[in-house]
């Protein structure tokens, strides 16, 4: 199951590299949301569960961008969104998933 994860985390590393690579916006975007959903399942299989919800939360985020105009991505109501998104996970890390600072 490790060999697996590692093999996921590799793949991830690259989408994530690749993205840097790219001469769009959505495409790197698109890159990077790739890289997310496969550390996502990277760290779920390694038993990090931080990790994985965090990169997830990283995957939706990258779903809204890609989406800019539909779902007005540059409203401060996202921005908002996402930080208390991220601010909850941390508090998760140290309550429900067990983890000591």
């Amino acid at each position: 199951m490790e060999f697996t994860a590692q093999i996921i985390g590799i793949a991830a590393m690259g989408f994530n590299i690749l993205s840097y690579q790219q001469k769009t916006r959505s495409r790197v975007i698109a890159f990077q949301l790739f890289g997310g959903f496969l550390f996502c399942i990277n760290f779920f299989l390694l038993g990090a569960i931080s990790g994985s919800l965090l990169n997830a939360v990283a995957v939706i985020r990258a779903i809204v961008f890609l989406n800019k105009e539909k779902l007005k991505a540059d409203h401060p109501v996202w921005l908002a969104g996402f930080v208390a998104v991220y601010l909850i996970c941390y508090g998760l890390t140290f309550t429900v998933f067990g983890t000591e600072a």
